[in-house]
């Protein structure tokens, strides 16, 4: 077989790797940067995946029994380029290593001796002085793992061509073989190297004693805030947290709860409340845009005082009309808002109108079953307000303004016009309908019973008016409002071929004739008149 193809088929094949059961007898203790000893950190071996805690003592360890069946490769990771240099990584003290680099005829251009080395990784220039740009192989051996790479192409050096590479141009990295994490609420996590799978190796960590919230910004009262802190030296069943906000500067003293299975870490849940007054344990008075301060003292013998900060943003109440629109004075205005920064059992409002521009204001009690929501009614007149229950406006519109000042805003939040959210008050039409529109009326013995709609009149009834071809000027009748509803009204007219008689309410009629019913608006904008007509024959 050619040679170049059999040595390049060979740098194609995947890592070979000879594994043999690493023995692991590994000791130490934690202790932190004060002297003493660290118990129930978790002590971590990275590369092999070995897990323990630290006793009262903070000690720990890691032995054979714990490795059963783990075979770490003794070559260690893979060895690759960077750029032009190679980078390979010795497992073990005394392997033995060995670096050659072919041409791409096959020829072994540079070689680093077999020569034993010690744990760690290494960086070398594997190729030959003043190299041309072509392609190369390199075979790396350290152990027994061999390993193939090839390199293509490269940037051309400078200087004498060689075949051996000089010792003085092997760097050691670093002798690590793996590394120990370590990880205590209160201390600092810490990353510590070691260099063989065997020995004691005592690692110092850093006091670390933190207070903090769960997120740095809260909205509203539905959102709770939890406090951790982390003491390494606490042991008692509670800490104090004392938490203030800048509008109300008074301490509030929070005890945090001891987490269990892990040491040194305490925890608890506190409310937000917006009003004048405090209610319940736990609970931070503040208002919009407040900023929340956290302190924690840490306990003796250290005097470390931990703080956080945090801060407490209003939700945006809103108060407005269940519907745009309201016609008439035959249903009531519904009046809504939404406060999720209080839970109080009522609120108050302001509503006024065109016509009452003083207004007065409106309690508007909370809907069951729904937190923040609020909901109130108030009637309308045409002619002046009752205070909290009837709001006067002007016809045939108006427009109703309802204003809403929340205890955690600032500025009040209002719903008029300029808004976008304006409640109209409209006045609709007059109608009026007879009981036979289509086929009309014959003699004098049948009456026109008539129903009129009427939205806008508050009175128990009201005169409209009815004429005749016959009788052009007519007279006229009362219609009266019916027991059921407020808004409907109903009258009656006969018919005679004598005179009109307002007492009788007759009408006067001939041959065919057209009778016609009208009521003259006043209220309108312009007055307008509302009107329909029917047949009477003989």
């Amino acid at each position: 077989m050619n040679p170049v193809k059999r040595l390049f088929g060979l740098l194609l094949l995947a890592l070979v790797t000879f594994s043999a059961a690493q023995t692991v007898a590994i000791t130490g203790k934690i202790t932190d940067n004060n002297g003493r000893n660290v118990s129930g950190a978790i002590v971590k071996l990275k590369a092999l995946k070995l897990t323990d805690t630290t006793d009262t003592a903070g000690n720990y360890s890691f032995g054979a029994a714990a490795a059963r069946g783990i075979q770490p490769s003794p070559a260690g990771p893979v060895p690759f380029f960077s750029g032009n240099f190679l980078t390979f990584t010795v497992a073990r003290d005394n392997e033995l290593v060995r670096v050659e680099t072919f041409d791409c005829r096959g020829r072994c251009v540079a070689a680093f001796s077999e020569k034993a080395l010690a744990a760690g990784t290494y960086r070398t220039m594997p190729f030959p002085a003043g190299f041309s740009s072509q392609m190369y192989f390199c075979r790396v051996t350290v152990g027994n793992t061999v390993s193939r790479l090839m390199k293509n192409p490269l940037f051309g050096g400078s200087g004498r061509t060689g075949s051996v590479m000089q010792k003085s141009r092997l760097a050691k990295v670093e002798a690590a073989v793996d590394t120990l994490l370590i990880n205590r609420a209160g201390y600092v996590y810490t990353k510590y190297a070691i260099d063989s799978y065997t020995g004691t190796f005592d690692v110092v960590v850093t006091v670390s004693v933190t207070v903090a919230p769960d997120v740095d910004t809260y909205q509203g009262i539905d959102e709770p805030m939890y406090i951790t802190a982390k003491d390494p030296y606490a042991t008692a069943a509670t800490v104090d947290a004392i938490v203030t906000s800048k509008l109300y500067p008074a301490p509030d003293t929070v005890e945090l709860d001891k987490v269990a299975g892990i040491p040194g870490m305490y925890e608890q849940m506190v409310y937000f409340i917006a009003c004048s007054a405090k209610s319940g344990k736990d609970t931070i008075l503040t208002h919009d845009n407040d900023s929340i301060t956290i302190t924690y003292r840490a306990a003796s013998p250290l005097t470390t005082v931990a703080t956080a900060k945090a801060i407490w943003l209003a939700m945006m109440p809103s108060v407005k009309p269940s519907t745009s629109i309201y016609l008439g004075l035959k249903n009531p205005i519904t009046v809504i808002a939404d406060d999720r920064n209080i839970t109080d059992p009522s609120i108050t409002v302001h509503i006024a109108s065109h016509k009452d521009t003083v207004g007065f204001n409106l309690v508007l009690p909370a809907v069951a079953g729904s937190p923040g929501s609020y909901q109130g009614f108030v009637g309308a007149s045409l002619t002046q307000s009752v205070a909290g229950s009837v709001l006067a406006v002007r016809p045939p519109i108006d427009t109703l303004t309802t204003i809403y000042q929340s205890c955690a805003l600032n500025t009040p939040v209002v719903s008029d016009a300029l808004q976008g959210t304006a409640l109209l008050w409209k006045a609709t039409s007059v109608s009026i309908m007879p009981d036979s529109l289509g086929v009309g009326y014959h003699g004098t013995t049948n009456v026109m019973n008539l129903t009129v709609e009427n939205d806008h009149i508050i009175a128990n009834s009201f005169n409209i008016n009815v004429k005749s071809k016959k009788d052009p000027t007519g007279f006229a009748f009362p219609v009266t409002a019916r027991v059921d509803t407020t808004y409907l009204f109903t009258g009656t007219v006969g018919f005679t071929t004598g005179a009109s008689s307002a007492t009788n309410k007759t009408i006067s009629v001939a041959g065919n004739d057209t009778i016609t019913v009208w009521y003259f608006d006043q209220i309108m904008a312009p007055p307008e008149t509302s009107s329909v007509s029917v047949t009477w024959r003989p």
